[in-house]
């Protein structure tokens, strides 16, 4: 199976010149937890995400309007190509521990999508994927590598 099978095609963007407020005011409207920064022909730059701004915002001691988004986006995001495999997206937020990957097209690098791991999670229980036998293993196990590498929380 391909990305382009279970990636999320509604993805909305931001420059970095933009104050992380638009990218917040992205986030809450979409209900989504990051935003990829792309330049003016909409080649990837990088992405923010709700904990970066927040972290900007605490550690500036400035109000999220003040602080262009440039500032405190991760400069070197996780990506796929829409061919990618779904497994190649499975190892991606294992080895880079994320729960988000960015979609590009391989030859423009132009942002198209996003899959997470509740994408991935959503696929994984379709007939259509349990065929293969390996997609519930896989989600189950990026899962279990992810929470693993957050340590332990108090209180949970």
């Amino acid at each position: 199976m391909k990305v382009k099978d279970v990636m999320n095609a509604a993805v909305f963007t931001c420059q970095g010149s933009a104050k992380i407020s638009e990218a917040a005011q992205i986030m809450w409207e979409k209900n989504c937890g990051i935003v990829p920064v792309v330049s003016a022909d909409h080649r990837l730059d990088g992405v923010i995400t709700d904990r970066d701004a927040c972290m900007a915002s605490w550690t500036q001691g400035l109000p999220l309007h003040e602080i262009p988004v440039a500032v405190a986006m991760c400069k070197e995001p996780v990506l796929c190509h829409v061919d990618d495999t779904v497994e190649r997206v499975h190892s991606l937020m294992k080895s880079r521990k994320v729960h988000r990957v960015v979609v590009t097209e391989k030859a423009s690098g132009k942002v198209v999508g996003l899959v997470s791991l509740a994408d991935l999670a959503r696929h994984a229980i379709l007939p259509k994927l349990s065929h293969g036998g390996n997609a519930r293993r896989d989600v189950a196990e990026t899962l279990a590598e992810l929470e693993g590498s957050l340590g332990p929380r108090a209180g949970f």
